[in-house]
């Protein structure tokens, strides 16, 4: 059995992270691959060194801020011990992970193909790059499924330190569009787009992984990675016209008081929790892919203004221009004229996203076996 090993981000708690992470193995299983994640808590360790207490110099000061700045990009903030718990619980029940060597270079001896991805590991950020996630000490077979480049323009300086390490892949995709037209600027091979692992998985596949209902009764789900006003005050306005409660969880402790319930989850909770919501609200990537497999009405709110430089709208620009959907992706302007979240055709979007997913599951068995 070919033996194969995951490189992506799976120590911060995130639950995209986790559940990307998840789906990605759930799928090469199914295919006949034996697969482990990589721990990569030696590196993210390495680069974010714990804080010691009091008296803190320039130096732990500056990694300190390095940390929060790689929260700020996967859009997280440092959760309470009882969601931590539910992370540990899910990471043991359902991840594969190898944790069993003391440095990256020994794992070429244990598996036959390295695969970076997905999630935002590329992205170009000075910070928070590694050579690690670009498989820089991976001697076998070298693929990628489905990282993010998450930015809307890539940085002139960065192409030094990524071209050579994207050259010595045997095969490349990515998540978006946009992503794809980055990379193929400045390096001469082919590059797929294709879906996020997390889309290769039906709602009755998530169902095996999503815990038992978190609040019982009719409720919205409001599941808000940056805080804005604006936003939450529409998701308020509109779920009071619904007659329902709003629950959100404790990633954004701002948010306490504006809504219903909060409650600690793990990634089984989140996904719980937009399996059993009436109506969704989110500016997130994963908040807004479940919401389309469990078929629910949602709006999907602008996190970043077009003319900024750290703009990841591309990501979902990318999916709903895939699946023909128009009218779900709302900035400030509609939640101001108080616009109806619109409806969408499930028949098609299952469609699309089952032809999709045929041609990522394709392109991901191909890449291993040739």
């Amino acid at each position: 059995m070919t033996r194969t090993a995951t490189v992506t981000w799976i120590t911060f708690h995130n639950f995209g992270t986790y559940l990307q992470a998840y789906a990605l193995q759930h799928v090469l299983g199914g295919l006949g691959y034996e697969n482990r994640i990589i721990d990569d808590r030696p590196v993210i360790d390495k680069k974010f060194p714990p804080a010691p207490p009091r008296s803190l110099s320039l130096y732990w000061k500056i990694r300190i801020g390095l940390a929060k700045l790689y929260h700020n990009i996967k859009g997280d903030v440092p959760h309470a011990t009882s969601s931590k718990a539910l992370y540990q619980k899910f990471r043991n029940q359902h991840l594969h992970i190898d944790s069993d060597y003391t440095t990256p270079e020994e794992l070429n001896e244990r598996y036959d193909v390295f695969i970076a991805g997905s999630d935002q590991i590329w992205y170009p950020n000075e910070e928070i790059f590694d050579p690690y996630f670009y498989l820089d000490f991976a001697r076998k077979k070298k693929i990628s499924y489905a990282p993010s480049v998450g930015a809307s323009e890539y940085p002139e300086a960065f192409i030094p330190r990524t071209r050579p390490l994207l050259e010595r892949f045997d095969h490349i995709s990515v998540r978006e569009q946009r992503g794809k037209e980055l990379l193929s600027s400045f390096i001469d091979k082919d590059i797929e787009v294709v879906l996020d692992p997390t889309l290769l998985l039906q709602a009755k596949e998530w169902d095996i992984v999503a815990s038992e209902p978190v609040y019982r009764g009719k409720y919205a789900f409001l599941y808000m990675l940056t805080y804005n006003e604006t936003y939450i005050n529409y998701a308020i306005h509109d779920a009071a016209q619904r007659g329902l409660k709003i629950v959100t969880v404790s990633n954004e402790p701002r948010l306490s008081g504006y809504v219903d319930v909060v409650v600690e989850a793990g990634p089984s909770e989140f996904v719980s929790l937009v399996k059993h919501a009436d109506i969704v609200y989110t500016d997130s990537f994963h908040g807004t892919v479940f919401s389309l497999l469990y078929h629910k009405i949602f709006v999907t709110f602008r996190r970043f203004q077009p003319n900024s430089k750290t703009n990841q709208n591309s990501r979902l620009e990318n999916l709903f221009n895939i699946l023909d959907i128009r009218g779900q992706f709302w900035g400030e302007a509609e939640c101001e004229a108080g616009t109806t979240p619109p409806t969408y055709n499930v028949d098609s979007i299952d469609e699309k996203l089952g032809r999709y997913r045929e041609q990522s599951v394709v392109y991901l068995n191909n890449a291993i076996k040739s």
